[in-house]
């Protein structure tokens, strides 16, 4: 799902005042466009909201619905204009058969039915509203008078939409994940590039997070529960300010960017400064064929010259910002993140016999290891060793031989190891709570992974306190 892209920039709309056919065109809230002018244009959609968007642009709704979707309104001050200018679309613009709203639901009553009697009335038009989801300190901070608002707002509307087949309404308010971390979002309730672009692919596009009258309680009572716990201090981390972290691993770390990433939930959650340096699909040890290695890549933060190319970008952003930033004077950690690829094409494992034999498992990462002790000798090393994959078939060698082989390669040098396979407790019968797919972790798992480093973190931090 990575792309290149310009966002476009808002600007201010002016109204136009004029008179035709005996009509005075006053009072409209955000839209310039003279009747039939989107679908002159071949819009085929267009986006509303009544609060701050930072991103949604007509280049997303286009690379990933294919749908060409006007999303240059102004944010609405109320639901009402909103409401009064998505029905006047409709009705001048034939081509209209997609209509987004990002709604912050407020006790409009009569802006909820009217946009409910539309929804109704345009059956032939499909309807996707997007609620908003308030960070957990900004939902802490309201009284319980507005929380009660907020969720009767979203009764009164489900209540009214639900035997509309034209209507779907998404909620994402009780995600953990996203609710509890401030770098998520870029306005008080618009969210970061990155998350944008995640929301928009699964509400609007794969039509997940999807609310109705039926599950409300149960999605309400998921988010207070989340609140409970926030004012309990469950979410309350420590300050990393000082600490710059460096992750080098494979698709666990490098198939995810910014806040989205492990690194950046960690960065988001502690302050600290946070250098993504993955790569998707890199095993530690060597292929004949690959440039790639755990070895290469520790080699290429401190020397561009033997750097490997990197495909995806993120590896090559990593370095290239942790080698503008780094401060030897900060408190340094560096994580290596490898072997699930290295398991699922059964590379070999190797030994203390070997040690620096690159095309093996325990010798690549020995030698990553004393690389980076080369390079950065105050920095704190510690090996992640691969956590759970569903193999595709019975192999030759097994997870815990890779994960067993990581962890000596640690003892043998003397450094830290987690053992992310067992703290993780992933299970074949039970890892859709924390996996995509396979192998990779979704948002709860990246957000779990996080959470056993920060708390090795925190732990660290405090025994160099002591010390």
């Amino acid at each position: 799902m990575d792309k290149n892209r310009h966002f476009y920039t808002k600007i201010i709309l002016k109204v136009a005042f004029f008179i035709t056919a005996g009509l005075v065109l006053t009072g409209m809230a955000a839209c310039i466009f003279k009747t039939g002018a989107l679908e002159e244009d071949g819009y085929e959609g267009a986006l509303y909201s009544n609060y701050e968007l930072t991103y949604f642009a007509e280049e997303d709704f286009l690379t990933y619905r294919g749908l060409k979707v006007y999303t240059e309104y102004e944010d609405y001050i109320n639901l009402t204009d909103l409401v009064k200018d998505v029905k006047g679309d409709i009705s001048e613009n034939r081509s209209l058969k997609e209509i987004y709203i990002c709604m912050n639901p407020v006790n409009e009553t009569d802006a909820l039915d009217n946009l409910i009697q539309l929804v109704k009335k345009k059956d032939g038009v499909t309807f996707e509203i997007l609620l908003s989801a308030p960070q957990l300190k900004d939902l802490a901070e309201r009284t319980e008078e507005e929380r009660s608002d907020y969720f009767d707002a979203i009764s009164y509307l489900l209540a009214g939409l639900k035997e509309c087949q034209n209507a779907y309404v998404y909620y994402v308010g009780n995600q953990e994940w996203l609710v509890i971390n401030q770098a998520h979002y870029e306005t008080e309730l618009g969210f970061n590039e990155t998350i944008a672009d995640k929301m928009l692919c699964a509400t609007f596009c794969d039509r997940l997070y999807t609310i109705t009258e039926a599950s409300l309680a149960e999605h309400r009572a998921e988010t207070e529960k989340l609140l409970e716990q926030y004012e309990r201090g469950v979410y309350t981390y420590p300050d990393l300010s000082d600490y710059q972290l460096l992750f080098l691993g494979d698709s666990i770390m490098g198939n995810y960017k910014g806040s989205y990433s492990i690194p950046g939930m960690i960065a988001g959650l502690t302050g600290a400064q946070a250098f993504n340096c993955g790569e998707g699909g890199v095993c530690a040890a060597k292929a004949e064929d690959s440039d790639w290695s755990a070895y290469r890549m520790a080699m290429g933060i401190s020397d561009e010259g033997t750097r490997p190319v990197s495909d995806k970008g993120q590896y090559t952003e990593g370095v290239e910002l942790f080698a503008a930033d780094y401060d030897s004077e900060k408190n340094t950690h560096i994580f290596i993140e490898f072997g699930i690829n290295d398991f699922l094409k059964q590379t070999p494992l190797g030994s203390s016999a070997n040690p620096e034999t690159e095309t093996e498992y325990y010798g690549a990462l020995r030698m990553t290891v004393e690389r980076l002790r080369k390079d950065y000798p105050q920095a704190d090393i510690c090996i992640l060793t691969p956590t759970y994959v569903i193999p595709e078939e019975e192999s030759e060698h097994t997870l815990e031989e890779y994960v067993l082989a990581a962890t000596a390669v640690a003892e043998d040098l003397g450094i830290t190891y987690i053992d992310m396979n067992t703290l993780m407790g992933i299970e074949k019968e039970a890892y859709v709570a924390y996996l995509e797919d396979e192998c990779h972790l979704n948002e709860a798992g990246r957000l779990a992974y996080a959470n056993v480093l920060i708390d090795y973190l925190n732990i660290s931090d405090m025994v160099h306190e002591q010390e």
